[in-house]
Formats: C-alpha cells, structure tokens, sequence
C-alpha cells in the first residue's frame, strides 16, 4: 500500500540572506521539500505545512493541520492487521517497531512482508512488498482497522476511493493499485464498512504476477474552501555558539483546541538543519499549548531550554523541554509550575546563560500569574549537558516602591553576560499618576533582585509590553523598547537604554523611535556590546500593508545609530505581523554584529508563515595592514569591525616579546612613521599600557556611536620592551608591532 500524502502548499519556514550584507536574497522555503521522518519515544514522526504523521509499533496516525477555524483536530489512524487471500494461512501482522533508515521509516512485518513509508517534499508513500506469492487461492486482501474521529466518515468516490472528510475537512484515500517486479500494473478496490478497511487486488493478477509485488492506494489532505491550511505564528529563537545554531521555534494551531509547539535549527548562513523538531511529544508534553513559546541558550551544555504554558488538569500550566544544539535531540518534557487558578499564566520569557563554564548551567525563568496581586516570580532551571532540566527556588519580585503594584508582562534579557546579571523589564501599575509604567530590576543567575527598581519614564500616560535584552562584558549594559499612549490616538515606540552605576540601576537615554496612527503590530530587540538593534512592524494608514523595519540604536544613551531599514513588507489577509530577534552576542560571542530576525505572517494561500532574515549591525569600516614590525614587537590580530556603535572591538597582539610583562598602545591620526632600520615607528599620540602574557595582550576599544566618527582614520601600533634586543639603534631594547589603520565605518 502507497500511503501519499499530498500537501496542497509548503512548510512555512523560509529564510531569505539579507540582499545588503549577504548578496541576492535566497528564498529557502517550504521545509516540506526536505520532510524527513525523525525518531521519536514511540517510533517515528513526520511534519509537512498539510499534515504530521506519527509511526508506532501498530500503524500510522495521520492528523490534517485544519488551522485555527476548524473547532477541533481530526485525525485518521491505519494499524495493519492481516494480509493474504481470504483463509487459514492469512498472515497476521505482528507489532514491530519502525525504524528510520534515510527517508524511509520501515517495518518487518514477518514472512516476507515489509511495510515501508518513504518520505519526500510531497508526502510520504506507504507501500506492503510481498517477496513471495500468499498461499491459497482468491483475491488479496490487506485488512487495516481504522481508528480516530475521521474513521467514521468513509464515503466512496467516483475514481474508487475513500473521503474521510467533515466539515473542516479531513483526509482522502485515493483508488488501490497493484505493481509487480515486472512493471504491470492492476487497478483494486477499496472496501470499509464498520470500522475496517480492505486493500483488495483481483486473484487473477494476483496468481500471474512477478513478485516482489506491491500494493498501494493514495492518501491526501482535504481542506475546508475558506479554511486556512495551517496557522503558524509566534516565533522567538537563541543563538548556541558552539554549534553556531539557531533555534527557531513556534506555535502551530492544528484546529482551535489544539496548539503545539515546533522547531528548527537554522545555521547562521540562513540554512535549514535537520527537520523539525517536535516539542512536547512525550507523557510529559500534553495538553494544547496556550501561549508563545520562548527560548534561551545556555552555553556550556550546548542546549536550549523551551518553555510554553498548556492546558493542565487545574489551569495553565509552564512546562519545559531541553534541546541539544548538535543534533536536536530533546530531553523529557518537565512541568516548571501548576496553576491551580482558572486565571491561569500571562505573560512569561526565559533567560540564558552566556559563560561557558561548568558550574553555570542555569536558565532563569520568569512568568506572571494572573491571580496574583505582585505577580511576577522567577525560577532557576539547570540545563545540564544530558538528562533533564531541573527547576530551582522560585522567586516573587515585588517592586520596592510601595505605590507601584499589579505587575505584569515581564520580559528578560537574553543572558547576563560576563557577570551573569540580568535585566526584568515589567509594567506596574502608579497608583500617583494612575497610569501603567514600565519599570526595571537587575536580577542575579538565582533571580534575585540586585538593585532597586526603577522607572524608565514619568509620565502620566500608559505604557506597554516592554522588551528588554543585554549583558555585561566591559560593565552592564541593558536596552528596553516599550510602547506609549501618547494620547488616545496616537501611539509611540519608545527604547530606553540602563546601566548599573554606584550599585543602582539608572536610565541613560530615551528616544522615541517611531509614532503611528495606527496598531503596532509586534515588536523585539537584540543587544550587542555598544549596540541594540530593534525591529518592529507597523500598518500602512490607508491599507493593509505591514511593513517590518529594524534600526540600531546606541546601547550607552539609546541613541539612533545608523539609518532604518525595511526588512520586509506583506500585504497579509488578517492579522499583523510577529516578530523575533536573537543576536550572536547572546550566545557568548561579543563583538560580532551578526544576528537572525524572524517573522511570522499570515498568508492568502495558507494561515502563518514563518520567515527570517540575516542581519549584520557591525559590517562596516576596514582594516589595513601597513606592516612595519621589528625585533620581538610582534602582531596586531583585530577581532570584528571597526563600526561605530561597536563596544567590543577587539586588538590582540600576539607573538611578542614572551618575558615582557607589558607593553604600550600606540593609537594616532595618520602619520608618517619614523623609520629605524627595520622599524617604522608611529609618533606617540594617545598610549596605554596593557599586561602581557607570554608574548600577548588583548585590548578591547569601545568605539562611541558618533555619526561624525564614519570615514575617519587612525593608526595602531604596540611597543613593547625587549630585553637583549635592539632593533633600532636609537630605541635601545624595544620593538614594535605592524601598524595597522582603521577606519571607522557606519
């Protein structure tokens, strides 16, 4: 049997490489063109944009994503149970477990039987080979029993086969046919009636044929005429350094009482790795999803740590589920807490952990609960390695203000950077100003406050669903981008940027980033040393055009630094536009500018895409090396991009000197060296002097993001002492590095 399950539209993960910094965009859609069937606890699984198939020792259960319309998920399950010709020698199919060999998930099923499904872009095909002819006389029949709310629903079709369809739709079985070793072909028939179903091939055939024969009807989704095919939406992703992978997860609505929750590596060239990853599948995961899921990275296990709330047996429930970067492979779905309140969890978000070192594996989780009065709490969970996340203390956050209360909508920092402090945005209500106000507090890797809290604006009109990111390399820096009522009818992006100063969390900066007449439909931002780049969606006034955009802004005084851009723009049938952002940074990698946006979308020919784009917001400036080096002076090895903005900028000097235990940057406008045999040596401007250690010494520049600064030159040279060296005469027992020029760039 060919079980062929044809999928009307593809998967709704695309990736398109940033056209500016990487060339042409590539459009990498439709992970249904490379479906793979995964192992699973059970058996098998398999996710097209149409339908997800799960194999186990039994059968296959076959369930149409129906989208957010259909009011329930329909599913139609096939379990094998016999095959031959209608008598005594029948053979009874016996459990076996599946195995995934390449695309196929196969069964040995016993006496020369092998059931195999292979799978490709279009579906999988669902094949009975029979190495030898059947014993008796008469028809063959292959006898399945049908299972699932579609089972009941068989209704024949003109071409000879089976709709299984309701009013959301279904599935189709199309007519049997039979193939032998030679190439004939011979049409079949199918027969269901209580609860069965017969493959059935004509005796004649069957006693001429040249075996191996197979026999295989054909399957597909059948969907509602104005039903969206699938609705995929809410995206958030992290970034692992070590594997330099993306993971990129979100909600798919199999009907309206049925969310769950999906993933995808992503590599940071915008490929696709591996197939998608399905959260929850285990005892632990049940229950349909009822939030956006969120994601961290925590960096010396090398895994992410998912979180979403579901459906629980009280109320919502948060729940977690650890993913190894390398291969995907999951941990056991664990159950972080258990509401007990009708009211359930509101908002929630995760935080990372950005050093690689053994004794920090905790993520922090923090969350609101609806029924509380403060609200907002946070848990420590351990990401070890292997085996499964463990949950820590929990933590409730009250503000220290006595006249801010009701908190909710928390958001936290990717990670806490070098020093593993980390900011909670919130929005707490002023019972002074009567208005809601987002506010501020730094929290250690526990999750306790390490500051007081503090306002980012005072004002007297509300403020909503902050976002908040940054870390710590060079001293805490943090970013929040929030929205204002300036007034009934006009609404404004605001971000503010934070630093820890004297012990106590203060603002910087303010800007406004953009004012709309209209929704703003989502927004996020990443952090990068020196640097936050922002991304939002926002709705043409005059039709339904969104346009997402993305700006950087200065992390020290929030500061715009460089130009908007359009990332993409979409004409969508309903709904807005929802956005996700995760930077190289937040997975340990300071000084790079590179990082992912991802959005989901709804579209004419299917509910929700999910779509991405590269980004890179320190590409510019350049480096040239002028050389110039003598005696045991060694060489400069920039790390990253002189761009304005970049905190990070890294000059390592290597190979000098090995007892030296200092030497001297040298940092100048262009000059004319003073040449000394083979030195060429840089008039002294601007000189600091740096440990070195064996021969090396890192530097670490911040560069301000001054738009004055684009275009300009300077030199860098280090001098360092070299006992029983001397090669220039009238600099007795000093060398210099190269000299290297930077120009700064935008």
């Amino acid at each position: 049997m060919q079980l062929k399950l044809a999928a009307p539209a593809l998967f709704g993960l695309f990736l398109a490489l940033s056209a500016a910094a990487h060339g042409e965009g590539v459009d990498i859609a439709a992970l249904a063109n490379s479906a793979l069937a995964v192992p699973s606890p059970s058996g098998a699984l398999v996710s097209t944009d149409a339908f997800e198939a799960s194999f186990d020792q039994l059968g296959v259960t076959y369930t149409p994503i129906l989208g957010p319309s259909a009011p329930r998920t329909e599913s139609l399950r096939i379990v094998a149970r016999s095959i031959g010709r209608g008598g005594p020698a029948d053979l009874i199919l016996a459990p076996a477990s599946p195995t995934v060999e390449g695309d196929q998930v196969r069964y040995a099923r016993g006496s020369g039987v092998t059931e195999v499904y292979a799978v490709g872009a279009e579906g999988i095909a669902q094949s009975f080979v029979l190495a030898a002819p059947p014993a008796g006389g008469g028809e063959l029949i292959v006898r399945c029993d049908l299972f699932g709310t579609l089972a009941p629903l068989a209704v024949a079709t003109d071409d000879g086969g089976l709709d299984f369809s309701g009013p959301s739709g279904g599935a189709r079985m199309g007519g049997v046919t039979g193939v032998d070793a030679d190439g004939r072909t011979c049409p079949g028939e199918l027969r269901a009636a209580d609860g069965h179903l017969d493959l059935v091939l004509p005796a004649d055939f069957v006693a001429t044929a040249t075996y191996p024969l197979v026999v295989d009807p054909l399957i597909g989704s059948v969907f509602g005429i104005n039903n969206e095919t699938w609705d995929d939406g809410d995206p958030d992703l992290a970034y692992d350094a070590t594997t330099d992978t993306y993971l990129v997860v979100w909600r798919r609505a199999f009907s309206a009482s049925d969310v769950r929750i999906r993933g995808q590596r992503v590599g940071s060239a915008g490929n696709l790795i591996g197939p998608v990853v399905f959260f929850g599948q285990d005892a632990g995961g049940t229950g349909s999803a009822t939030g956006a899921p969120h994601v961290a990275n925590v960096t010396w296990s090398d895994r992410f740590l998912v979180v979403w709330s579901r459906d629980g047996v009280f109320g919502e429930d948060l729940v977690a589920q650890a993913c190894l970067a390398a291969d995907g492979s999951l941990s056991s779905t664990v159950t972080l807490l258990v509401s007990f309140s009708a009211d359930g969890i509101g908002e929630f978000d995760v935080a990372g952990e950005a050093q690689n070192k053994a004794k920090y594996t905790d993520a922090l989780v923090t969350w609101h609960r609806k029924s509380s009065s403060a609200g907002i709490y946070t848990r420590p969970v351990s990401v070890p390695p292997t085996g499964n996340p463990v949950g820590g203390a929990t933590v409730q956050i009250t503000d220290n203000d006595v006249f801010f209360t009701n908190m909710d909508s928390p958001s936290i920092a990717a990670t806490g950077g070098a020093i593993g402090v980390v900011l909670l945005a919130y929005r707490s209500f002023s019972f002074i100003d009567g208005d809601w106000e987002v506010r501020a507090v730094a929290l250690d890797r526990a999750g306790q406050p390490t500051t007081s809290s503090v306002g980012l604006t005072f004002n007297s009109v509300d403020e909503l669903a902050p976002r908040a990111d940054g870390g710590a390399t060079l001293g805490p820096q943090f970013v929040v981008a929030y929205e204002r009522e300036a007034n009934p009818t006009l609404r404004e992006l605001e971000i503010s940027s934070l630093a820890i100063q004297g012990g106590q969390l203060v603002v910087t900066g303010s800007s406004v980033v953009t004012q709309s007449l209209t929704a703003l439909s989502d927004y996020e931002l990443a952090w990068t040393p020196g640097r936050a780049t922002l991304v939002w969606s926002v709705k043409s006034l005059f039709q339904n055009t969104w346009t997402v955009l993305t700006q950087d802004f200065s992390a020290t005084d929030a500061k715009p630094c460089g130009a908007s851009a359009t990332v993409t723009a979409y004409t969508p049938p309903s709904g807005g536009v929802e956005l996700g952002i995760a930077s190289v940074a937040s997975g340990g990698v300071p000084g790079q500018g590179e990082g992912l946006i991802v959005f989901s979308y709804d579209t004419v020919t299917a509910g929700g895409n999910v779509g991405g784009r590269r980004f890179d917001s320190l590409s510019g400036g350049s480096l040239t090396d002028l050389g110039g080096a003598c005696g045991a002076g060694g060489t400069i090895v920039p790390s990253g991009n002189p761009t304005i903005g970049n905190g990070y900028f890294q000059l390592t000097l290597v190979g000098a000197e090995p007892t030296s235990p200092a030497t001297v940057l040298n940092l100048t406008a262009p000059a004319t060296p003073f040449f000394c045999d083979a030195c060429a040596w840089l008039p002294f401007q601007a000189t600091t002097v740096y440990p070195t250690l064996n021969g090396a010494s890192q530097v670490v520049l911040q560069v301000p993001c001054e738009a004055s600064l684009v275009g300009q030159p300077f030199e860098a040279q280090f001098t360092t002492p070299t006992p029983g060296s001397t090669p220039c005469a009238l600099a007795p027992q000093f060398s210099v590095s190269n000299r290297l020029q930077i120009v700064l760039g935008s």
